[in-house]
């Protein structure tokens, strides 16, 4: 049995069951997680440089992305749509995002704040 090679760049930790990688091109790309081969590609705003942009998701459809210090796009896997959900103020310290309780969980280190967003509106 050979290997087989795959690119896993940029690859993040799960989010629910699903893999995904997010290179700075803003390709979020879906992998199945056996074959690690592309399952799915949503074209979002890219990211800037390794370590200012961040991923999140409900384990379902629902993916949240933040791609620089200030702007979060809501990600719909299933229809691939991408849109803006809200512009941060602007923070020295990037902001951390998680999804957890039905919201989307922000920290701005710089306000010494978190803030608790229904991804719904």
């Amino acid at each position: 049995m050979g290997t087989l090679a795959v690119d896993t760049s940029w690859l993040v930790p799960p989010i629910g069951t699903q893999l995904y990688r997010v290179p700075d091109s803003g390709k979020i790309t879906q992998l199945d997680p056996t074959t690690l081969k592309p399952v799915l590609s949503i074209a979002a705003p890219p990211h800037l440089d390794d370590w200012n942009w961040a991923i999140t998701g409900d384990g379902r459809n629902h993916l949240w992305y933040r791609p620089d210090y200030t702007h979060i796009y809501s990600v719909d896997t299933a229809t691939r749509q991408v849109t803006l959900l809200m512009t941060l103020p602007w923070a020295e310290a990037p902001t951390a995002i998680r999804y957890a309780f039905g919201s989307l969980w922000i920290t701005n280190f710089d306000a010494d704040s978190v803030w608790r967003v229904d991804p719904k509106t």
